[in-house]
């Protein structure tokens, strides 16, 4: 990982970005989150009181905010609970990883999910912000851009035949939110216990670390710096249908198991209201993530999640962001068929 190069990521929405080859005849405007300035910025409790790290203004840096599993303090310092003080949740004994399962009915899978296991693992050390790089809207993204994500996914994938032991490989990546989510980790000084990233204030750092990691280990794959991750925009009405870049047979982006009906211009159905008018299904899915993302939103522990310590049961603690993924699988049940 030391290896990676250092750069900061903006997400580019912006229509006057690039040049646009969509024909979808949605002309509402993108939906704006965050847009309540009443909001609480009352931070102060962490898992360890000992973590919190508050700046003079009494606000978290966000670099402390979004630190994660691994020996940093992940999203703790969000939340102004004074009962909240325990140990935080340690980064897994990898040596220890076990059997994966569904969280739901306790049922084997059939996957391996452990990751390899180094000789020595280094810890990552944040570097300095040297290389701008403004993600594209799948959508929207340039034929050059689309190419660096084919040539880099290409290269990934290639690793799952020339070296299925390097963590870099797609499946390897893979495995690596299903080790975090389906129990293959017991908490470290809790062996009858699931180490789990879902439904509590984890959910949202763990997940931006996991991109983060995988947009870097792309660009250190094809040796480009500057290589920004296309992300499907789907709260964006012209951002609502598959981005063709993943709909072209052959592909590296393709995905054979896709439910065909629902490529082109087949606009996603986040509530599965069953409506076929394209206005009302964007307007039902706007409705639904702006409700779930502002209007449900009223503290801190409502949007990230409540307090998930060691010791803890894996319980349901998550927050609107967590809900948030329910619209993800949404997506892709809605994509699958």
């Amino acid at each position: 990982m030391a290896s990676l190069q250092a750069s900061c990521t903006v997400l580019s929405t912006n229509p006057r970005s690039h040049s646009s080859s969509s024909t979808q005849p949605l002309s509402a405007k993108p939906s704006h989150l965050f847009t309540n300035p009443r909001r609480s910025h009352r931070f102060q409790v962490s898992c360890d009181a000992k973590k919190n790290v508050e700046t003079s203004q009494g606000k978290i840096d966000r670099r402390n905010m979004l630190l994660g599993l691994g020996g940093m303090y992940s999203a703790a310092n969000l939340v102004s609970n004074p009962s909240a003080y325990a140990d935080p949740v340690q980064a897994p004994d990898f040596t220890k990883c076990g059997d994966a399962h569904d969280v739901a009915t306790g049922a084997l899978l059939d996957a391996k999910c452990c990751p390899p296991l180094p000789d020595k693992i280094i810890d990552y050390e944040l570097p300095k912000c040297e290389v701008l790089r403004k993600r594209p809207a799948a959508h929207r993204a340039t034929k050059e851009q689309v190419a660096k994500y084919e040539k880099a996914i290409q290269a990934m994938r290639d690793l799952d035949t020339s070296d299925p032991q390097d963590p870099r490989g797609f499946t390897q990546q893979a495995n690596i939110h299903c080790a975090y989510c389906n129990g293959a980790h017991d908490q470290v000084g809790f062996d009858n216990l699931d180490l789990q990233v879902h439904n509590s204030w984890l959910f949202f750092p763990f997940h931006r670390w996991y991109l983060y990691f995988y947009e870097r280990i792309l660009g250190s794959l094809i040796n480009d710096p500057t290589f920004a991750l296309p992300f499907w925009n789907w709260d964006n009405p012209k951002g609502m249908t598959l981005p063709p870049i993943f709909d072209k047979s052959g592909s590296p982006l393709y995905d054979a198991k896709r439910d065909p009906k629902n490529n082109g211009s087949a606009i996603v159905d986040l509530t599965f209201s069953g409506s076929t008018d394209p206005l009302q299904l964007v307007a039902n899915n706007l409705s639904s993530i702006y409700s779930e993302m502002v209007r449900s939103v009223s503290t801190t522990t409502d949007f990230v999640g409540k307090p998930y310590c060691a010791g803890d049961k894996p319980q349901s603690r998550r927050g609107h962001i967590g809900k948030w993924f329910s619209h993800w699988n949404t997506l892709v049940g809605w994509n699958q068929g």
